[in-house]
């Protein structure tokens, strides 16, 4: 318990001057901080300080990325979409003879092939199990944080 008060002493004075220092179009918020203790030795799990400029300039960005945050989310339901249509109509839960199955079917393969085609062909035959949209979601995931990670 001695070591966290003498972090929260740390942390306030941390904020007391970079609160004085910094210019009037920036935001100052300290979020809360996670302490985990483990053996007496008291380790980070959130970020101490956040900065956010509010400049002309960020709104716009914010946006973009916003957008780019909703089309990878949707695509990523599409691509679960997908998969689990094909497995449906594997098993023979739903038939492609139904016009509207199909049409949902064709539109989900010419939305989600051109991305899969080019991950399919790298990766080595596993046997008839497909692993290259479970790839596709984590590149996905992982430009989108990408992008918040450096843009914000």
């Amino acid at each position: 318990m001695q070591g966290y008060v003498k972090l929260a002493a740390k942390i306030e004075r941390l904020n007391s001057l970079i609160a004085h220092a910094i210019p009037a179009n920036l935001e100052f918020s300290t979020p809360t901080l996670y302490i985990r203790v483990k053996a007496g030795v008291e380790q980070e799990w959130a970020p101490l300080v956040f900065i956010t400029f509010l400049g002309a300039g960020s709104e716009p960005m914010l946006a973009v990325l916003n957008l780019l945050d909703t089309v990878i989310t949707l695509y990523i339901w599409l691509l679960v979409g997908s998969v689990i249509l094909t497995w449906l109509v594997h098993f023979g839960v739903v038939n492609t003879s139904n016009r509207v199955v199909y049409m949902i079917g064709d539109f989900l393969h010419r939305i989600t092939e051109p991305a899969l085609r080019p991950i399919r062909n790298l990766l080595p035959d596993l046997g008839g199990i497909d692993i290259s949209p479970v790839v596709l979601i984590l590149a996905l995931i992982f430009v989108r944080n990408l992008a918040f990670e450096y843009l914000v």
